[in-house]
């Protein structure tokens, strides 16, 4: 995908996302997409997430390793995505996202520490104690 016009990015983008349908989602296809989260035009990396809600089950395991790989990127840009990434695709809920979301609220980068606040809305289930206390704790 590298190289490529915008235009032909997103074309790629949407020709994995037909093929996985077709064919299945494997590992490769899913890290093929989710790498893209590095890309240096923002709109590739939205359209990276889009892709990725449309093409995946909630909570695959395959595609959260991969998206949490790059909560440790050098880039917070590609830290922020995999943060948008993650709520996209995880369950209402699941503990090893909501984990890896709250580890994220203590990123040097003030807009990580804030898309991690926004996914931890999309991601907890009212009421959760345990996330409160995650939170307070780490901002605290």
């Amino acid at each position: 995908l590298e190289g490529g016009s915008f235009q032909e990015q997103l074309q790629v983008l949407s020709d994995l996302q037909t093929l996985g349908c077709k064919v299945g989602y494997s590992e490769c296809l899913i890290n093929t997409v989710v790498a893209q989260l590095e890309s240096e035009v923002p709109s590739v990396r939205d359209a990276v997430i889009e892709t990725l809600r449309m093409m995946t089950w909630r909570s695959d395991d395959l595609v959260i390793a991969a998206i949490t790989d790059r909560l440790h990127h050098l880039d917070h840009s590609v830290r922020r995505a995999a943060l948008e990434a993650l709520s996209a695709v995880l369950e209402t809920g699941d503990e090893r996202g909501i984990l890896s979301i709250c580890a994220c609220l203590q990123d040097d980068v003030a807009d990580v520490r804030r898309a991690a606040i926004q996914s931890l809305s999309w991601a907890v289930e009212r009421g959760k104690e345990q996330v409160i206390v995650a939170v307070s704790e780490r901002l605290g």
